[in-house]
């Protein structure tokens, strides 16, 4: 997108192809997210401020490209002006990133409940510190916002209300109610161990071939590492090919463990 807002300087087309496009990847992500992917990394919402940030960088090289392109024409007047542009567009940012801040420390599980949506209330941000307060943030005692700090959170706090939108809510209700996994005793009690000391040794699958060099290496492997033949073999071609009818039974699979 940071590319598509830098090009739209010479070509401004460009921003209603990159919109449909855009869309047409957010519906297809969005529903491999929901109903294809299994992705054990939750960024915790913290990807969605990154990429927010990041389309600043297609504003800062728009806005140094149009400098440029005055300077070329010779234009004083519009270089002027772009540069009071550039440097609103830099404080823009950083106050952004001031009223950011705080939403990717602490984020309320629920929009609804003042209570713990209260330690956003004191608008400066700056005032708690895990390391000196060593209490959580709804027992630390607020201190006293600067008058600077003041005016920021309220002009940008108001942009940047987490409850404003509520889009926590309205993602909430796209996900299928499902019913919590199941776990086994032993997988619970292991759940929160290095996978380096729970997962077992890895199992070699080889292809069986005609001659009897895979059951050989078998024979001779079996004792050291774990290793099997069994669901597939070569063809006539020398391709190797496998049963996809016993996906379970094949020596690789693994159950997948849903915490």
């Amino acid at each position: 997108m940071a590319q598509a807002i830098t090009y739209s300087i010479i070509a401004p087309l460009i921003l209603g192809f990159a919109t449909i496009g855009f869309a047409l990847i957010y519906l297809a992500v969005r529903y491999n997210s929901f109903y294809v992917l299994t992705n054990n990394i939750d960024t915790k919402g913290a990807a969605y401020a990154k990429v927010l940030q990041q389309l600043m960088t297609g504003v800062y090289l728009s806005e140094v490209c149009l400098i440029g392109l005055f300077a070329i024409n010779t234009a004083p007047g519009p270089i002027v002006l772009m540069a009071v542009f550039l440097g609103a567009t830099i404080i823009y940012h950083i106050l952004m990133r001031q009223a950011l801040k705080p939403l990717m420390v602490y984020l309320p599980d629920d929009m609804e409940n003042e209570d713990r949506i209260s330690m956003f209330s004191n608008s400066d941000h700056k005032s708690y510190d895990a390391a000196k307060a060593g209490v959580p943030p709804s027992e630390a005692q607020p201190v006293a916002a600067k008058k600077l700090s003041v005016k920021k959170a309220g002009l940008f706090g108001r942009i940047f209300d987490i409850r404003r939108f509520k889009s926590f809510n309205n993602v909430k209700s796209l996900i299928p109610n499902y019913a919590p996994p199941q776990c086994a005793a032993e997988d619970a009690e292991q759940a929160y161990f290095d996978p380096a000391i729970t997962s077992p040794v890895p199992k070699l699958w080889v292809a069986r071939d005609e001659m009897g060099i895979s059951r050989k290496e078998v024979m001779d492997t079996r004792d050291v590492v774990p290793i099997s033949d069994e669901y597939a073999w070569f063809n006539e071609k020398g391709k190797i090919v496998w049963d996809e009818e016993k996906v379970i039974d094949v020596p690789v699979w693994e159950k997948r463990i849903d915490y």
